[in-house]
Formats: structure tokens, C-alpha cells, sequence
């Protein structure tokens, strides 16, 4: 109250004094909550108030409005969208006041202003982000509406839920399991994992059916048991019967065992007074190996189909075919359920901007690449229809590309089409209506327009379109992909990706790249070597104790190891003193920082400035040590680990792949390689990709692959650097008899 009298008066904001008062009585518990509250505390603590937040960002406001500088318009639209969030428990007197601040200089507000400098405005707006309440996605609202509507309940349902990635549709099963049993087929396990760590947060009794043979390979998790042995000692379960599964809500499966699991759950509806239409088959893309003529999977795919009793069915996939393009699967789904009803969810939101560059470090988008006009109509058309495109566009070149056309080439907008005029409101601007309005105006240009927008863009002599810039310590300008040397500090916030087809090529290229001499290379070589016979002399060692003490306990003498101190034993003391003594031996692998991508020395080698947000690996001596002792392969990927480098390949011991798992979802790595085969599903948080030149990729894939990056919740820069330029293409053009397509309308079909 006292700061907001105190602004009153400073600015003059003829706000009525009458108005400070809340008319409204104070009833008794907030009389106590704020006795209770120690006036110093709250000031003190003040930056986790929502309104105290508020206070601070008008102060700015009035501030630079007072002094005439247009950063006040970033405060402005800020306090636009913070007042109107939904926010629980707020003070009404004092939003009222902030309304009224906003009413009062919205005509002042220059709203081409916010637009141009989008990327700070909108995009990387701190408060935006961090006081955004937590809500559903409109696709999820779409798809618990359709099965919590009581009318629906009897009839079969097929829908086509088609959102981005990395906005929840993989923990959508967990809230439909609220009405519905589920069973969750996906081709990926981790994926199946990670839903079922969610789901065991919130209380769901949950079952796995993975490489099942028969229903008594399904287990379930301790939650979902009904019939169990109790412990004796500690009272808790000791042994699960898993073929008693009435109590399971979601059913977490692969293709392989989906027919197991669902003549599994149907198998209870008799004891749940229940038929196969309260059971909701949740496939989780479906599109998986489609994109091959033949594979494995499709043989159960299509029985998968084939066999399936389940009436409610979601293919759920970022890529799905639309309706139009899967019309036999559609007709066959229909056939076998009567009283069958399609849906389809396509949901575009774009919460988010990844940069698209291309293999000459350049910004990708429509009026860059595109020259031809027919061309530009056919891109614009595929990218309306396929919205969740929109996220590879970046947002401040296109915010440029409108504020000079309004600056400079009014007359090709159009007085109807002004940005004052097509934003009604100024919440109205956000990430998603921008690229929309960008859209809008390229749709409108006739041929001869876009001849001359085009051509004005691509020589514009104040917009460098190129990301990745020239230092003093490289004389030569970068593509970015120099990773381990000169372009490693533009890998900022978290890890990278590199999607190649030869991911080993790759992965040598990195070693060669990084200029390690060939004394350090020789000297950790020899380290290695060393240490490996170490540990085979140790685990020959280990395993003779061992025998010795197995030998002791099938000849009855448990008694005696139980009572005796091994060191009495002498030939136990003798075999563990040598174990010791070699332990001592180990030699310690390091490697040089300078030769690690974004450690300090590493940057201040290569550039000439500090990169504060460049991302590098954490891997700690503990780390090491599990690396070296990996005996099944080979040292090159034990060097590229302590370079924070993994791999991600079919080719690679299953130990080796799990340490890179671990390591990834730690986000101790700073660049993971992958083939295509590894992007379905995968949930590590990358903040930058490398699609290589290698890969022959369908569109519906190539998103797949792109869709790996920016999916934290956190706005921070994002990119995806394309190897070929032949790919964008893929990307900004429809693609026409799509092998998943064909594929789809084959195997779901009977």
C-alpha cells in the first residue's frame, strides 16, 4: 500500500484514493494470516510473492515511460500477461490497480515495438516463463473430453492424437487410467519406463508385459498386487502372484507382448462387473519401423491389429498419418466395431523456437530459401497443414522480416493487415500468433511481391543471417561444426545430439578433430592397458576367494566364516592382501581440460571471449574408474567418454550402452551420437542437434529426429544444424507417397 501510494504521487496517476480501501470486511483467518506474518519477513522474502513481483516490474515500467525509453514497452507486456494469469489466491484490490495502470497507457503502447524485439520480449522473458501456471495442453483437454463423455462410453473409439513433442501425450494414459484400465504399447523401453516412474508417483498400480511368451511372463509392481506371501519379519510383500492382476490401472507393454497383455486384462472384467470398453489400447508411436520396406516388428504389428479385441484405441505419435491419408485403416476399424466413431486431435502449440541452420551456418526460413514463387505456395501450404513445423522457425528473424516490411514496405502489407490492426489485443501477442501473422503475410503476396521481398531479404545489407560467427583464434568462418574445437562454445545450456547413419565415422572424426597429441593419445593407451591387466589379475583373485568360500559353505562350515576373521585364515588374508597391493597399482586416467569440449581451458583456447553458457561434460573420477573397467570395448570410446562423448549404436556391449544412458540422463555427457534408429521416444534433455549428411531419412522421421531437442521446460537457445541441405527440403515441402503411410494402411487392415 505505501509504494503504490508513494508511485501514485510520483507519476501522477490520478488513481482515486477512494479505491485504496477495500470495501470488502477482512474475515477472521486472513486477520490471522496476516498477524501471524512477521511484516519484516515478508519484506524480506519478497521475491517469492506473485504481487510484491508485480510491484517491481511496474516500478521499471513507470520508470523508463518517465524517462521516454522504449524499454518500458517490455514491462508493459509483461505486466500484460502476468496480471491475467491464473493465479490462485490473489489479491483483487491490487490487481485492480495494475488494470487500471494498463488501461491507462495502452494507447501509448507501441505494439510493432514488442514484435520487432520479440526474441527478448516474448521469447526469452524470464518472468513469462517463471510465473506461468501449470496447465493442461488443449490436445489433452480434447482427449479427456471424448472419454469422460458418459455418451461415448458404449461406443468404440479410434483417435488420432497428433501433438509436438515433449508436450505430455506419453503421460496422458495416467489421467485417462482414472476411468479407463490402459495398456501402453510402445516399441522403445525406456519409454515404458520412464511413464511408468510417473505413474508410480501419483499412487497407479502399474504392470509390464516385455518379451512375454505367455501372460506368466507379465509382472506386476508391488502397488498393483492383490495376492501375495507377506514377509514374516518385516510384514511387507515377499512374493507377488502375477497372474492375479485386478487391481492393474496401466498395462506398460511391447509390440511383441501386446497380445499377452491385453488377453491378460481382459481376462478380470468378469470379477470387475467390466467389458473390453472400459479397457483403452494407448499405442504410443505407432510409426515405428515404418519407414522400411521389411523389419521385425512388422510381423507383430500387424497381428497386434490383426487380433486385437480392445474397442478404444490411440495411436498417438507427433508424425501419425492424418485421417485422408489412413482411409483403409480407418474403414477397417470401423467394420470390426459398429457404432465406431474417428477422432482426430492435431495440435501445433509452439511454446518454444529452435533454430534451423544450415550447413553453411545460416538461419532457415521461408523467405530465405525459397525463391520460386510456386514453390513458396506449396511450402506454405504443407507448413498450415503440419503447424508444429512452426517451432523450427526463429522467432527473431521473422520478428525483423515484419518490422522492416512495416518500416520500409508498408504498401505490400496492406492497411487491414498492420500489426495494429491484426492484433486486437496485445495478449494476443505471443510465440505462436507472430509466426502465425508471418504466415499471413506471406500467403497475401502476389508473384511480383515476393520476387522483390525476397531478393530485398536475402541482400539486406543490416541482417547477417549467419549464426555462427568468425573469432580472432579461427581464422576462418565456421559451418558449426567444428564440436570438440573452435564451434564447441555455441553447444550452450545443455547437451547435443548428432543423428548420423555411420555414428563410428563420426565419433573418429571427433577424436581426429580435437588435435589430441599423439603422446597423450599413446600415454592414456598405455594407462588403459595397463590397468586392464590390473583388473583381470584382480577379478582372477576375487573369483578364488570366492571358490574357497562357496567350498567353506557347501561343506557346512558357515559357522566358522560367520566366526572367524577372514585375515585369520591365511590363505583368505594372503589372497586379500594381494588384492589390496594391486588396487594400489591403478594407474589415474585424466584427461587434459584443454582438450575437452567448454571446459574453461578448452574455451580460452579456442575463442577469444567467455562462453558462460556453454555447455561441457561433468564426468568425475568415479566415473572414470566404471569407464575403465569396461573390458568389452574398445579404448577409443573410453578416451571419447572422458571427452564427454558417447555412443548411442546396436554394435556397442549392452554395458557400454547402459553407462551412456546413465550418463545422458544425468546430463554428464556433452554430445551423444546416434543413429536414426535411437530418436523414437528418446527423452534426454538435448538442447542442440546435428542431423548428418549420411542419413536418408522420411519426412515423418526427420521430425521424429528434430523433435529430440528443446524438451525442458526452460526457454533457452535451441538449434538443429542440418549436414545436407537437400533435408530442409524434406522439411518445407510436402512429401508425397509416404512409406509410413503405405505401411499403415497395410498392417492395420485385415
Amino acid at each position: 500500500h505505501k509504494k503504490i501510494v508513494q508511485l501514485n504521487e510520483k507519476y501522477d496517476l490520478k488513481y482515486a484514493k477512494e479505491l485504496f480501501v477495500n470495501k470488502k470486511k477482512i474475515n477472521k483467518i486472513n486477520i490471522m494470516r496476516i498477524e501471524n506474518n512477521n511484516k519484516e519477513f515478508i519484506k524480506n522474502n519478497s521475491e517469492d510473492v506473485f504481487e510484491f513481483k508485480l510491484l517491481d516490474i511496474l516500478i521499471k515500467m513507470l520508470k523508463y515511460k518517465s524517462k521516454k525509453q522504449m524499454k518500458w514497452c517490455v514491462h508493459y507486456y509483461t505486466l500484460c500477461k502476468l496480471v491475467y494469469y491464473d493465479i490462485e489466491s490473489v489479491n483483487t484490490p491490487f490487481i485492480e490497480f495494475m488494470k487500471y495502470i494498463l488501461n491507462k497507457y495502452v494507447e501509448d503502447i507501441n505494439i510493432l515495438a514488442i514484435i520487432a524485439n520479440a526474441k527478448e520480449y516474448v521469447e526469452c522473458n524470464e518472468y513469462l516463463l517463471k510465473y506461468q501456471p501449470n496447465k493442461l495442453y488443449t490436445h489433452q483437454k480434447e482427449i479427456f473430453s471424448i472419454f469422460s463423455n458418459e455418451n461415448n462410453y458404449n461406443r468404440s473409439k479410434l483417435v488420432l492424437y497428433m501433438a509436438p513433442t515433449a508436450t505430455g501425450k506419453t503421460l496422458t494414459p495416467i489421467a485417462l487410467s482414472e476411468k479407463y484400465r490402459i495398456i501402453f504399447v510402445c516399441a522403445a523401453r525406456h519409454v515404458g519406463v520412464a511413464l511408468a516412474k510417473s505413474a508410480i508417483s501419483v499412487g497407479k498400480k502399474i504392470a509390464f508385459a516385455f518379451g512375454c511368451e505367455t501372460a506368466d511372463d507379465i509382472r506386476l509392481h508391488y502397488f498393483a498386487a492383490k495376492t501375495y506371501t507377506k514377509n514374516y519379519k518385516t510384514g511387507g510383500i515377499y512374493k507377488v502372484d502375477n497372474s492375479d492382476g485386478v487391481n492393474v490401472e496401466i498395462m506398460i507393454c511391447d509390440i511383441k507382448s501386446y497380445l499377452c497383455a491385453m488377453r491378460y486384462m481382459s481376462s478380470f472384467n468378469d470379477e470387475l462387473n467390466q467389458s473390453d470398453n472400459n479397457i483403452i489400447l494407448f499405442w504410443d508411436e505407432p510409426t515405428i519401423t515404418m519407414d522400411y520396406e521389411s523389419h521385425e516388428c512388422h510381423e507383430y504389428i500387424a497381428n497386434n491389429w490383426k487380433e486385437n479385441t480392445i474397442p478404444n484405441i490411440v495411436l498417438s505419435s507427433a508424425t501419425l498419418p492424418k485421417a485422408t491419408e489412413i482411409d483403409k485403416t480407418i474403414s477397417d476399424f470401423k467394420t470390426r466395431f459398429e457404432n465406431s466413431k474417428i477422432y482426430s486431435i492435431n495440435s501445433s502449440e509452439c511454446k518454444k523456437t529452435i533454430q534451423l541452420i544450415d550447413s553453411n551456418g545460416n538461419i532457415v526460413l521461408p523467405h530465405l530459401n525459397i525463391s520460386n514463387y510456386e514453390d513458396l505456395k506449396q511450402s506454405l501450404l504443407h507448413c498450415n497443414e503440419n503447424k508444429s513445423i512452426y517451432r523450427y522457425f526463429d522467432l527473431h528473424h521473422i520478428s525483423q522480416f515484419i518490422a522492416i516490411l512495416h518500416e520500409e514496405d508498408m504498401k505490400i502489407i496492406g492497411e487491414d493487415y498492420n500489426v495494429y490492426n491484426y492484433f486486437d489485443n496485445i495478449q494476443d501477442i505471443d510465440m505462436e500468433s507472430i509466426k502465425e501473422y508471418y504466415f499471413t503475410i506471406l500467403n497475401r503476396l502476389t508473384s511480383e511481391q515476393w520476387d522483390y521481398v525476397y531478393n530485398k531479404f536475402i541482400n539486406h545489407k543490416n541482417l547477417d543471417y549467419t549464426i555462427i560467427k568468425k573469432n580472432k583464434k579461427f581464422e576462418s568462418i565456421s559451418n558449426g561444426m567444428n564440436i570438440t574445437t573452435c564451434d564447441a562454445y555455441t553447444l550452450t545450456d545443455g547437451p547435443t545430439i548428432f543423428i548420423a547413419e555411420d555414428v563410428e565415422k563420426i565419433a573418429k572424426y571427433c577424436i581426429q578433430q580435437s588435435k589430441l597429441p599423439q603422446e597423450i593419445i599413446n600415454k592414456i593407451y598405455s594407462d588403459i592397458k595397463f590397468n586392464n591387466t590390473i583388473n583381470k589379475e584382480i577379478i582372477k583373485l576375487n573369483k578364488n576367494l570366492e571358490d574357497i568360500i562357496q567350498k567353506d559353505v557347501e561343506e557346512g562350515n558357515e559357522r566358522k566364516i560367520a566366526r572367524e576373521k577372514p585375515d585369520k585364515d591365511p590363505q583368505l588374508a594372503k589372497l586379500r592382501n594381494k588384492i589390496n597391493e594391486l588396487n594400489t597399482l591403478y594407474r589415474q586416467i585424466n584427461m587434459d581440460a584443454v582438450y575437452i569440449p567448454n571446459k574453461i581451458q578448452h574455451i580460452n583456447r579456442w575463442i577469444d571471449k567467455n562462453e558462460l553458457t556453454s555447455f561441457t561434460s561433468s564426468i568425475s573420477n568415479n566415473d572414470v574408474q566404471r569407464i575403465m573397467e569396461l573390458e568389452s570395448i574398445e579404448d577409443i570410446w573410453k578416451i571419447l567418454l572422458l571427452m564427454g562423448i558417447g555412443l548411442f549404436s546396436k554394435d556397442k556391449p549392452i554395458e557400454y550402452t547402459e553407462i551412456v544412458k546413465e550418463f545422458a540422463d544425468n546430463q554428464k555427457l556433452y554430445l551423444i551420437i546416434a543413429n536414426g534408429d535411437y530418436i523414437y521416444g528418446t527423452n534426454y534433455q538435448f538442447c542442440h542437434s546435428f542431423i548428418g549428411k549420411d542419413l536418408h531419412m522420411t519426412q515423418e522421421k526427420l521430425i521424429q529426429a528434430m523433435g529430440r531437442v528443446g524438451r525442458n521446460k526452460l526457454q533457452q537457445t535451441y538449434s538443429i544444424r542440418i549436414r545436407n541441405n537437400d533435408i530442409i527440403k524434406k522439411l518445407l515441402f510436402k512429401e508425397n507417397n509416404k512409406i509410413e503411410v503405405k505401411n499403415m494402411n497395410s498392417f492395420f487392415c485385415t
